[in-house]
């Protein structure tokens, strides 16, 4: 993902405790949720429209 340049979380370790699976992860970013209200609505809608296009993009990567 990091080639495509998608802003994305990337896990940093993926482990097994007893019968249970876990996977921590990291992400560099801001947290834009908790930010929302306090932007106008245009700036709101350009967040939005960016979230959008990485969405977009993520989910047009093919797997082989």
């Amino acid at each position: 993902m990091k080639d495509y340049k998608v802003k994305c979380s990337r896990p940093v370790e993926i482990g097994k405790l007893s019968k249970v699976g876990y996977m921590i992860l990291s992400f560099d970013g801001h947290d834009r949720i908790s930010q929302l209200p306090n932007l106008s609505d245009d700036e709101q809608f350009k967040v939005g429209y960016e979230a959008g296009k990485g969405i977009k993009k993520n989910s047009s990567i093919c797997c082989s």
